[in-house]
């Protein structure tokens, strides 16, 4: 097998992963509708997924022919992980701002009885 096939293995876990991520996200958009809180952190997640799938594609197909020492290949690795550790930060705020958000959320209901 080349370097660079994905087994079928890598592929199934890459697919479960992007889906948990969309699955996240959707949660998130669903469970605290347009509070910050769920736009933070379903809006990273949803990012996140998009951004496997575009660096996945990137790297199967137009940085394929280079070695991963290439500064090309290795600054997309190195581009996505930064990108990646900004969105993880953006869902830790999301989760700090939860508490006021079940709080619109719950006074938002108890307005609508």
């Amino acid at each position: 097998m080349s370097e660079h096939a994905p087994s079928l293995f890598d592929t199934i876990l890459f697919v479960l992963w992007v889906v948990v991520d969309l699955a996240t996200a959707g949660v998130a958009f669903f469970r605290f509708r347009a509070t910050l809180s769920g736009l933070l952190i379903g809006g990273a997640f949803g990012v996140i997924a998009l951004k496997m799938v575009a660096v996945r594609v990137a790297q199967r197909t137009v940085l394929s022919g280079l070695s991963w020492e290439d500064p090309g290949r290795w600054g997309t690795s190195a581009a996505s992980m930064a990108l990646t550790a900004l969105l993880v930060l953006i869902v830790a705020v999301g989760v700090l701002l939860v508490p006021r958000s079940l709080g619109k959320l719950a006074a938002a209901g108890s307005r609508r009885r």
